[in-house]
């Protein structure tokens, strides 16, 4: 375990290379939006393609996918109480997240991501209701109000990805350094799912994100509620990152992740067309929830292949947008001292690292 001395020079020699690779990221997606026949959503992603400090910031967004989720793992696998504080982590590493997107996109991008604020969608009705000091802090900072509100709404969408990654990384690392004497990861996965019903009630019970919740199927199969199976594709995904980090770092050899990955996608696959509606109507256009996310034109019905190739993509560019920066956050995984006895050699024939 690095001292924290350590730790800080290490990141203080990362953090040039870290600046240049967000910088050129973001740059690369503002000026993807320039290019004639771009995606509506890209090329008004930033005002006018963005200028050098949204680039920095959206690249820096891009790489905290993966460096929050891996600074999260981190802190459960040094200090295992910090299980009980996995909530707070979670939301630090959301709010960070959105500072950095505020900084980055216009307030367009956000209200179609987010949704427009229930302060203004009801007329300031809603802030009658709240105590007077709380009318008057709205009254005074209507536009900081609608930050909070969007604030909060973003951490309900965007939690749950370091919540199912940080709780990937931490199964598997501690899955392939004890095998069958790993400590038990109950705890981490009744707080996890905790925290994902939290997020749940946010996003879809009360603040009714309308882009997000009419993308939700209305029915599922064996009548399991659709959030559920877009939760478990979403796991699988952050298994999918968590098996690319592994063998980025010599947990496990790159072609059993590889393997196993190929094993995830039909699952993954499977769980969100569940998950997600399959047929939306919206500007006089009908189509799945997966082909409005991912498609440019959607003026046309996709074929099974390509919903399956779309599908493809994600778990691909999933992996290699959070592999990296789990990688920098984590660069090995030692079992935390007295967890669950000594060391061994995992079920899956990988030493531990």
């Amino acid at each position: 375990m690095l001292s924290f001395g350590r730790a800080w020079r290490r990141w203080l020699r990362l953090g040039l290379p870290l600046i240049v690779v967000a910088f050129l990221l973001g740059a690369m997606v503002g000026l993807l939006g320039r290019l004639p026949g771009a995606p509506g959503n890209l090329r008004e992603l930033m005002w006018r393609g963005g200028n050098p400090l949204n680039w920095l910031m959206f690249g820096l967004w891009i790489c905290w996918l993966g460096i929050g989720s891996g600074l999260m793992a981190l802190s459960m696998r040094r200090w295992p109480a910090a299980v009980l504080l996995s909530p707070l982590l979670a939301v630090a590493v959301s709010v960070t997240s959105f500072a950095f997107l505020c900084l980055s996109v216009t307030p367009e991008s956000l209200h179609d991501i987010l949704g427009v604020p229930v302060w203004t969608q009801s007329g300031w009705q809603v802030a009658q209701t709240l105590p007077p000091a709380a009318q008057q802090a709205i009254a005074l900072h209507p536009r900081l109000a609608d930050y909070v509100e969007m604030g909060g709404r973003y951490i309900g969408i965007y939690a749950p990805i370091p919540i199912l990654v940080s709780l990937a990384v931490v199964l598997l690392g501690n899955y392939v350094a004890y095998g069958r004497r790993a400590p038990g990861g109950l705890p981490l996965l009744a707080i996890s799912i905790g925290m994902l019903w939290l997020c749940k009630l946010i996003v879809v019970d009360h603040a009714v994100t309308s882009n997000v919740v009419e993308l939700i199927a209305q029915r599922s199969a064996f009548g399991i509620p659709a959030m559920f199976w877009l939760y478990l594709a979403l796991f699988l995904l952050a298994v999918g990152a968590a098996l690319t980090w592994g063998s980025m770092i010599g947990l496990l050899s790159p072609l059993l992740a590889l393997f196993l990955s190929l094993l995830l996608f039909p699952v993954g696959f499977l769980a969100a067309t569940q998950g997600l509606e399959g047929a939306v109507e919206k500007y006089g256009h009908r189509f799945s929830a997966l082909q409005f996310l991912l498609a440019g034109d959607r003026a046309g019905d996709w074929s099974v292949a390509a919903t399956i190739a779309a599908w493809a993509g994600i778990q691909i560019v999933f992996c290699l947008l959070l592999a990296p920066g789990l990688r920098l956050a984590i660069p090995g995984w030692r079992p935390a001292a007295g967890a669950a006895g000594p060391p061994g050699q995992g079920s899956v024939g990988v030493p531990a690292a």
